[in-house]
């Protein structure tokens, strides 16, 4: 078996170099993204929950405009009109005025 040459010898010190330096760049950057990935999961909880807000709020049934009772929120998939007729009902004797 032939010893290695200088190159090889240097060839390998660069890679055992690079992937010590990768180790230690993957210990001090996964706290900083695992960080930045629960603002980020965060952020877009809060967005979708604004949205699904909103879209209810633009699809209040005409019979609820101006009830203080009206909830409008979605619930996985679900939009709950109010707590006295979770479906919403229409002529509504229930109704009063915010």
């Amino acid at each position: 078996m032939q010893p290695p040459n200088e190159l090889e010898a240097l060839l390998g010190a660069i890679e055992r170099s690079f992937t010590q330096w990768e180790q230690e760049l993957e210990q001090w950057l996964n706290p900083w993204l695992n960080e930045l990935d629960q603002w980020a999961r965060y952020g877009t909880d809060q967005l979708d929950a604004v949205i699904d807000n909103f879209d209810a709020e633009q699809a209040r049934p005409l019979v609820c405009q101006g009830c203080r009772y009206y909830h409008g929120r979605v619930y996985q998939n679900q939009r709950l009109i109010c707590a006295l007729h979770p479906a919403g009902q229409d002529p509504c004797r229930d109704w009063e005025n915010t």
